[in-house]
């Protein structure tokens, strides 16, 4: 029986690799056939290029390239490629660490929760993350580099887990919040994070002049606070809950968007940290990758609709817990159908409010918030209970034979 099971999860592996195989052909085949005409990375070509120039990687205005020195010289080896060749090597790095971080965390949280997280997290995102793999966005490369902190994290191997947060920070400084979340809440981590960013900051000085470095960082700087600027974007269309308001007829000033994303900040971190406390280290952990995703899909200034691709593996493992583990198929239908009304929620929108696509995604993700708050205050956890397990499937799937057979409950980690 337990050769089968195995057998089993191990065909299921196997065919979700397939598919995510041919995801990458297909998306590959699609962009070159449009000429990569959707793509973002002409942003990241242009700045690696003015890095190996050594000249300013910043220009005026509050588009074009928006990143750390880091990702000028990360994207460097594709810029200098033949498009034919670059073009889809960006998104097969894209989507396969996307698709490497779900099996990664989900194979650790699958150790102790009994369920193929992996294929139902694939599912569930692969709407999702179809036109940010088709654009080439780094929003994947950043999402799956999450998901490897978060697993880290839940195996205490914190030297790992801050190698995956700092190369994200280097990369798309949007992973802060989750940086600081866990800095925040896991006290022992501080040191260790404090001494990559020293050193992540110091390395492009051994590729280029320090003063030429410092340069960048301060226009870095500068650049962010005008991309950034809630006034600059009070009348854009951006994806965030103030976008939202604004679809609706209710624009939020600058000062107090400013101040809300301040008192949210920290109400975030006092919940990730009663969190922990309150349901031990897998749940607090898993905590921090929820609302570090949540926090930025509704209040990092610049979101999109193609950056709610990082919500989708938060949104997959819950319906993996919902409908395998705990048999809540109402639950799981619902935000199964939160993932396809944000996959194609600018179509659907277009036609009932057009001229204001933006705010079905945030609504959502307000809910989906709302949701794993009410889990919280109320004290319901996500649980299986197993009947009988056998010693030898106790090792298997690494929880407590005695305890099984006991029929005591196995709390699951919210994630």
């Amino acid at each position: 029986m337990i050769s089968k099971f195995c057998k089993e999860v191990r065909q299921e592996i196997f065919f979700t690799w397939i598919m995510w195989g041919v995801v990458i052909l297909g998306i590959v085949g699609v962009s070159a056939a449009s000429g990569f005409e959707h793509t973002v990375t002409g942003a990241y070509a242009r700045g690696s290029v003015r890095w190996l120039l050594g000249m300013d990687l910043y220009s005026e205005g509050m588009h074009g390239f928006l990143y750390l020195p880091h990702a000028a010289i990360f994207y460097s080896p594709f810029a200098v490629m033949p498009a034919w060749l670059g073009e889809p090597l960006w998104r097969v790095l894209m989507i396969g660490s996307f698709a490497y971080g779900i099996y990664a965390l989900a194979g650790e949280l699958e150790k102790r929760y009994v369920a193929n997280l992996f294929t139902v997290s694939s599912l569930v995102a692969l709407p999702m993350v179809l036109d940010s793999a088709r654009n080439g966005q780094m929003t994947l490369l950043l999402t799956g580099l999450m998901l490897l902190a978060t697993r880290d994290l839940l195996r205490k191997e914190y030297g790992f887990m801050t190698v995956w947060l700092v190369l994200g920070f280097a990369l798309k400084p949007l992973i802060v919040v989750m940086f600081m979340l866990i800095g925040g809440v896991y006290a022992r981590t501080m040191l260790r994070l404090a001494i990559g960013l020293v050193v992540m900051f110091v390395l492009p000085m051994l590729m280029a002049s320090p003063s030429y470095v410092l340069a960048q960082y301060v226009g870095f700087i500068g650049k962010s606070s005008v991309a950034t600027d809630p006034y600059e974007l009070l009348y854009s269309r951006f994806c965030d809950v103030f976008g939202m308001l604004r679809a609706w007829g209710m624009p939020v000033n600058g000062e107090l968007q400013t101040l809300v994303r301040i008192f949210v900040a920290l109400a975030v971190w006092g919940v990730c940290y009663c969190g922990r406390r309150m349901w031990g280290h897998h749940l607090g952990a898993c905590l921090i990758l929820t609302f570090s995703i949540c926090y930025l899909m509704l209040f990092n200034p610049r979101t999109e609709i193609n950056t709610y691709s990082m919500l989708s593996v938060v949104l997959g493992i819950y319906v993996g817990w919902a409908i395998i583990l705990n048999k809540q198929t109402i639950i799981g239908g619902c935000l199964i159908a939160f993932a396809v009304m944000i996959a194609f929620s600018y179509e659907v929108v277009h036609q009932l409010t057009p001229g204001r696509e933006y705010w079905l995604p945030p609504l959502l993700t307000c809910v989906f918030t709302g949701y794993v708050l009410f889990l919280m205050v109320f004290d319901i956890r996500p649980v299986v209970k197993v009947d009988r397990v056998s010693p030898t499937q106790s090792d298997m799937l690494g929880v407590d034979a005695e305890k099984e057979a006991e029929g005591l409950v196995m709390t699951s980690s919210v994630s």
